[in-house]
C-alpha cells in the first residue's frame, strides 16, 4: 500500500533454476494482462534490479498515480524467442489518497467492538473499504460491494443518510487489535482508494480476577505469571485511576523503584514481581497486573486489593552467638513466608528449613502459630524480618507480611561510676574491615549526629574532645573511649558501618553510677516518694542490692521490684519518674539504685515507731482503767455513808506555736550578695561596688544611689565627682558644674556625701572618682574612693524547656554597629556555643539562639529556645569591639523536684547546683520570682539550724537544717542560676521517750487517785 505520489517498491523472490532467466513484470486489466517491463521494453517510472545472491528481483515505481493500483506478476521466460513465461508472485498494490484521514482511537475490553467512518456528501455511491493494516502492508480488506472480500465476523453496512459507514467486529480476538482505514474507491476498476479515517483499534482481554488482602504498614508481595509472554513488557496499574501510566520496571532481571513500589521483570520465568515496602489505605483499589502482547493488544489480570488495620510490630533482642526464636502466626490454610529485608527494604525469601510449626492458639483456633529459629546469632542476622501468608490463585500468586520484626544484637552492658572512662567495643564483620564505621549515642544518622558520634576509617584513631575511636582490622573490632564520664553520657550506643547508608547493626548500653547520693530515713508505717532519672521513655527500673551490677538484667534493664505497695508516678516532659513506697517496713531498709541509664544511690533507713491509733489506744486504755477506779472508789464510800466532794481542776492544752522565720539564710564563708542600700566598702583600697538594675521602658526607670565616706580631715573641704572615660577622665559635679540627672548631698555631721543618679541609662556604667578640692583657686584634688557602677537589666526567670528572650537596649549612635549577646563577657578571643553576632537590621540564627536587631526601637533581642540547665547563667550585651555595657542573669528552673518528708527534730541535707562559685543561695517561697533580689541572687535564709557545706570542685553545695520543726514545711528553691524546688514536709512526731512519759503520767494519776480513794 502506498500513497499517492510517493514511491512504491515491492520484491518477488525466485528459485535457483531461474538465476539466469530474464526477468517480466505484468499488470493486469479488465479483460488483458499488460506487459510493464521486459529486457527489450522498460515503461517510464519502473524500474527492476535482480539480486542473484539473495534470488530477489525488486520492482521500483516512483511518483505513483491511482492508476498505478493493481495486480502485479512477477515472472521469468521460459524461451526468451517465444510467448512463454513462467509466473513467480502476485503482487496487490494499493494507491491511497491522503493517508490517512482523521485519526481515532478504539480500545476494545469485550467480546464485540463497531466503529463507524464518515464520508463526504460526493464519497455517497462510492464503493466502501476496510483495510487493516501493519507497516503499509494489507493484513485484510473488506468490502461493502464485492462479496468475496466480506470477513467472517466483520460486517459493513453503509448509512448514506447520515454519510457514515459502520464496521462490526463480533468474538474479538487478541489478533483484531492493529490500524485500520476506512476508504472508498477512486476507480471502482483499479486498486486507488481515498482514505477517510484510521482506526487504531486496542484490544484488553481479562483473563481472570483475584482477591488479596493486606495490612496497613505491611508489606505486600504480588507475582503476576505470564509464562507465554517471558520477554514481553509487564505492568501494573490501578483501575481508579484511569490506568494512564502502566507501572512498569523498564529493565528485566533487576530490581527498579517505581513510585511507591519496587518492580522486577523475570524473564526466565515469565513473571513480574511487585513489592509494596509500606502498604497504605490509600492502595486498597483494583488493579490490573498485565503484560503488552503487541502494541495493540495487551492480556491482564484483575486484582481487588483490601487494606486493613492489624499489623504487629515485634522488637526481638539476642546476644551474640546466643539462639534466637521468632514466633508468628497466619491463618490455618495459607503457607508460611519467612523474609529479611535487604538495604533497598525489599523482603528476600528464606528458606524455611528452620521453621517449626507448633500447635493451633486455643483462643484462635483458625490460625497456626510457628516458629522460626536462628541459632548462634552473628552480626550478618541482624536486621528486620517479615513473616505472613502466601497465597496461589490461577495467574497470581501473593504474600502478605503481616509481622515485622526487628532483630538487634547487642553485647554485655558497660557499667561505669561518673568521672571514670568507659571502653565500647563493636566487632564487625571482616568484609566490612575497608569501610569507615561509626560509634553513636543513639542510632547512627548523618543527617542527626550529636557530640557523642565519631566516625573511623580503615587502621585509624579518631579522636574529638572525649572519645577516641580506634579500628583494629586485623580483630576485626573497632573500640570507643570514653574519659571523664557524666550523667549526659550514660545511654544506648549503636556500632554502625557506612554502606550507602548507615547501617546500625550492634548495641550496647552505657550505665553510668552518680556520685550523689540519696539518704533516706523514715518511721514503719510511713510513705515515701523518690525521684528518679531516666533517659528512656520505656526503662523506668528501681533495685534493691548492694552494688548496681547485681540490678543488670539482659543487658537492657534494671532488675524490678515486685510489691503491691510500690507504683510508679511520670511526667515523661520532665525526665524524671517517682518510685511510691507505702506503708514502710523495717526489712524495707537497704541500699537500692534508681534510675535508667542514669543510676543514683538510695539509702532507704526505716526505724520502729508507735503510729498514732496505737498511742491513741494506750492512752485511751489507761484513761479508762482510771476513770473505772475512781468509779469504783465513789461506789465505796456510799455504802459507808460518807459524803465526799472533789474539786475539778481544768487543765489548759498547751500549743506552741513557733515564729515565723525569716526568709533568708546568709553563708558566712560565701560571697554577700548587696542591695542598694547595702553597699560594702574594702577599706584598703577604698573601693566601692554598685549594682544598678536598668529598666527598658522610660516610664520605669530606676536610680543610683552611693554613699561615701569622707576623712574628718576633709569634712569641710567641697565635694568633687569625675567618671574615668577611654582615654581621659570628666568632671561629672562640682560647686560650679552640675550634670543633669546627678546631685550630690553632703553630710558633714557624718562625714557623708550622697551621690544620686536619676533615671539611669546604659552609659551611666563605668568607674567614678569621689574627691574632695585641696585647693578651689588651683586643679589639686584628692580622690578619697573609685566607685564601679554596674549597669543589669531584671533577671530573666524562665522553666527548663521554654524559650527566654533577653533585651538589650543601646544608644541609637550606635545602630549601625554590630552588637552581640555572649554568655560572660564578650571576647574575640573566647566565644561559646551561645555567643553571637547580628549586624544592622538583620536576624542572625545559630542552632538555639536567634539574634534580631531592631534598629528603630535602638534595642536587639536574643531569643533561646529549649533552655537547659546549661544555659543558665550571666549575659552581657556588647558592641562593636567587645564593649561589654549591659548584662542580665538568666535564671533556668529545673523541671526535677525533690520531694523530702521528715519528722519534727530530724536533720535533713539538701543538695542544690550551682555555676557560680560566689552564688550559694537558698530560699523559702510559694513562688522562685519571690525569691529574685536585685535581679541577680536569691533571698537567704538566716538562722542558727541552716549551715552550708560545699565542694566547689562537685558544682554542688549542701544545705544542711538541723533539728527540724513543723513550721520548716513549705516550699524551698535552691541553687544560683540553675533553681530546683524542694518540698520539704515535717510531720508531728511522738517519740519512744515521749510516749513512755505520757504513760508514766497517765499511770501516776491514776495511782494517784486509787490511793486517795483508799485512804479516804
Amino acid at each position: 500500500m502506498v500513497n499517492i505520489g510517493e514511491t512504491a517498491t515491492f520484491s518477488c523472490e525466485y528459485s535457483q533454476n531461474h538465476i539466469n532467466d530474464p526477468k517480466i513484470i505484468f499488470k493486469e486489466g479488465k479483460d488483458s494482462i499488460e506487459m510493464i517491463y521486459n529486457t527489450s521494453k522498460k515503461k517510464e517510472r519502473f524500474s527492476v534490479s535482480d539480486d542473484r545472491q539473495n534470488k530477489l528481483m525488486t520492482v521500483r515505481i516512483t511518483a505513483v498515480t491511482p492508476d498505478d493500483g493493481g495486480v502485479y506478476l512477477c515472472g521469468v521466460w521460459i524461451r526468451e524467442q517465444s510467448y512463454s513465461y513462467f509466473i513467480i508472485n502476485t503482487v496487490h498494490l494499493h494507491v491511497i489518497d491522503s493517508c490517512c484521514g482523521a485519526s481515532k482511537t478504539v480500545n476494545v475490553n469485550s467480546t464485540e467492538t463497531a466503529f463507524s467512518c464518515e464520508y463526504s456528501w460526493d464519497q455517497r455511491y462510492d464503493g466502501k473499504t476496510i483495510f487493516k493494516t501493519g507497516n503499509y502492508i494489507i493484513d485484510e480488506m473488506i468490502s461493502t460491494t464485492k462479496l468475496e472480500d466480506q470477513k467472517e465476523r466483520f460486517s459493513v453496512s453503509d448509512d448514506r443518510h447520515n454519510k457514515l459507514f459502520k464496521v462490526r467486529i463480533t468474538a474479538v480476538t487478541p489478533d483484531d487489535g492493529g490500524v485500520y482505514l476506512c476508504g472508498v474507491w477512486i476507480n471502482r476498476h483499479s486498486y486507488s482508494y481515498s482514505i477517510i479515517n484510521t482506526v487504531h483499534l486496542y484490544i484488553t482481554t481479562k483473563v481472570g480476577v483475584s482477591r488479596a488482602t493486606g495490612h496497613s504498614g505491611g508489606r505486600m508481595m504480588i507475582k503476576c505469571e505470564h509464562p507465554q509472554h517471558k520477554t514481553k513488557p509487564k505492568y501494573i496499574c490501578k483501575e481508579s485511576d484511569g490506568c494512564p501510566e502502566r507501572n512498569n520496571p523498564g529493565v528485566q532481571d533487576e530490581w527498579m523503584e517505581n513510585g511507591d513500589v519496587y518492580l522486577y521483570d523475570d524473564t526466565r520465568a515469565g513473571v513480574l514481581m511487585v513489592f509494596f515496602r509500606e502498604l497504605k489505605a490509600a492502595d486498597a483499589g483494583t488493579y490490573r497486573c498485565g503484560v503488552n502482547v503487541s502494541h495493540y493488544t495487551e492480556s491482564f489480570t484483575e486484582l481487588q486489593l483490601d487494606v486493613r488495620d492489624d499489623v504487629m510490630f515485634v522488637t526481638e533482642s539476642a546476644h551474640l552467638g546466643e539462639e534466637v526464636n521468632i514466633t508468628c502466626q497466619i491463618p490455618e490454610e495459607h503457607t508460611v513466608h519467612f523474609c529479611k529485608e535487604d538495604d533497598d527494604h525489599i523482603c528476600q525469601n528464606i528458606s524455611t528449613s528452620a521453621v517449626t510449626e507448633m500447635s493451633p492458639s486455643p483462643e484462635r483456633n483458625e490460625e497456626r502459630v510457628f516458629t522460626v529459629s536462628i541459632s548462634n546469632v552473628s552480626l550478618r542476622d541482624a536486621g528486620v524480618y517479615w513473616c505472613g501468608a502466601e497465597t496461589r490463585d490461577t495467574h497470581l500468586t501473593f504474600i502478605s507480611l503481616t509481622t515485622k520484626i526487628q532483630l538487634n544484637l547487642f553485647m554485655a552492658p558497660v557499667v561505669r561510676r561518673e568521672g571514670e572512662s568507659a571502653e565500647i567495643f563493636c566487632p564487625y564483620d571482616s568484609i566490612y574491615k575497608s569501610k569507615s564505621k561509626s560509634l553513636c549515642k543513639g542510632k547512627c544518622s548523618t543527617r542527626d549526629r550529636n557530640t557523642l558520634n565519631e566516625t573511623v576509617r580503615e587502621e585509624k584513631e579518631t579522636k574529638t574532645d572525649r572519645l577516641t575511636l580506634n579500628d583494629d582490622v586485623t580483630a576485626s573490632v573497632f573500640t570507643g573511649t570514653i574519659t571523664g564520664l557524666t550523667a549526659e553520657d550514660a545511654g544506648k550506643y549503636w556500632c554502625a558501618v557506612t554502606l550507602e547508608r548507615d547501617v546500625n547493626y550492634l548495641y550496647t548500653h552505657l550505665i553510668v553510677i552518680m556520685n550523689e547520693e540519696l539518704n533516706l530515713t523514715k518511721y514503719e508505717g510511713d510513705d515515701v516518694s523518690i525521684q528518679c532519672k531516666h533517659h528512656d521513655e520505656h526503662q523506668k527500673c528501681f533495685c534493691k542490692a548492694h552494688e548496681p551490677s547485681m540490678c543488670v538484667k539482659d543487658g537492657v534493664s534494671l532488675e524490678t521490684i515486685r510489691d503491691d505497695r510500690l507504683s510508679f508516678s511520670d511526667e515523661a516532659s520532665t525526665g524524671v519518674f517517682t518510685v511510691n513506697i507505702t506503708d514502710l517496713r523495717e526489712e524495707d531498709s537497704g541500699i537500692y539504685w534508681c534510675g535508667s541509664h542514669i543510676t543514683t544511690k538510695v539509702t532507704l533507713t526505716v526505724k520502729k515507731g508507735f503510729s498514732m491509733i496505737i498511742i491513741i489506744c494506750v492512752c485511751v486504755s489507761l484513761l479508762l482503767i482510771g476513770g473505772f477506779t475512781l468509779t469504783v472508789c465513789k461506789l465505796r464510800h456510799k455504802r459507808r455513808g460518807r459524803t465526799m466532794t472533789s474539786d475539778k481542776k481544768k487543765t489548759n492544752a498547751m500549743s506552741s506555736c513557733a515564729d515565723s522565720r525569716r526568709d533568708s539564710l546568709s553563708d558566712p564563708g560565701s560571697a554577700q550578695i548587696y542591695s542598694h542600700d547595702e553597699l560594702p566598702t574594702i577599706p584598703s583600697d577604698e573601693l566601692l561596688y554598685a549594682s544598678v538594675s536598668f529598666q527598658k521602658h522610660e516610664e520605669s526607670l530606676s536610680e543610683a544611689s552611693v554613699t561615701v565616706s569622707k576623712n574628718e580631715l576633709y569634712s569641710d573641704y567641697a565635694t568633687i565627682i569625675f567618671k574615668e572615660g577611654k582615654d581621659s577622665i570628666e568632671m561629672i559635679y562640682s560647686t560650679s558644674k552640675k550634670t543633669e540627672r546627678f546631685s550630690v548631698s553632703d553630710d558633714r555631721h557624718k562625714n557623708l556625701f550622697n551621690v544620686r543618679i536619676t533615671a539611669v541609662t546604659p552609659d551611666d556604667g563605668g568607674v567614678y572618682l569621689c574627691g574632695v578640692w585641696i585647693n578651689r583657686h588651683s586643679y589639686s584634688y584628692s580622690i578619697i574612693n573609685t566607685v564601679h557602677l554596674h549597669i543589669g537589666m531584671a533577671p530573666v526567670v524562665r522553666r527548663e524547656g521554654e524559650s527566654a528572650e533577653i533585651f538589650c537596649p543601646y544608644d541609637s549612635i550606635y545602630k549601625s554597629k554590630s552588637k552581640s549577646l555572649c554568655k560572660g563577657k564578650c571576647s574575640t578571643r573566647d566565644r561559646n556555643t551561645l555567643n553571637e553576632t547580628v549586624r544592622e537590621e538583620k536576624e542572625t540564627k545559630t542552632d538555639r539562639l536567634t539574634l534580631n536587631d531592631d534598629v528603630t526601637a535602638s534595642v536587639f533581642t536574643g531569643t533561646i529556645t529549649g533552655l537547659t540547665a546549661e544555659d543558665a547563667g550571666k549575659y552581657w550585651c556588647a558592641l562593636e569591639r567587645d564593649v561589654n555595657y549591659l548584662y542580665t542573669h538568666l535564671i533556668v528552673i529545673m523541671n526535677e523536684e525533690l520531694d523530702l518528708t521528715k519528722y519534727e527534730g530530724d536533720d535533713v541535707s539538701i543538695q542544690c547546683k550551682h555555676h557560680d562559685e560566689h552564688q550559694k543561695c537558698f530560699c523559702k517561697a510559694h513562688e522562685p520570682s519571690m525569691c529574685v533580689k536585685d535581679g541577680v541572687s536569691l533571698e537567704t535564709i538566716r538562722d542558727d539550724r541552716f549551715s552550708f557545706s560545699d565542694e566547689a570542685s562537685t558544682g554542688f553545695f549542701t544545705v544542711n537544717i538541723t533539728d527540724l520543726r513543723e513550721e520548716d514545711s513549705g516550699i524551698y528553691w535552691c541553687g544560683s542560676h540553675i533553681i530546683t524546688k524542694v518540698n520539704l514536709t515535717v510531720k508531728q512526731d511522738f517519740s519512744l521517750i515521749n510516749i513512755i512519759s505520757l504513760c508514766s503520767t497517765l499511770l501516776l494519776i491514776g495511782g494517784f487517785a486509787v490511793t486517795e480513794c483508799l485512804l479516804r
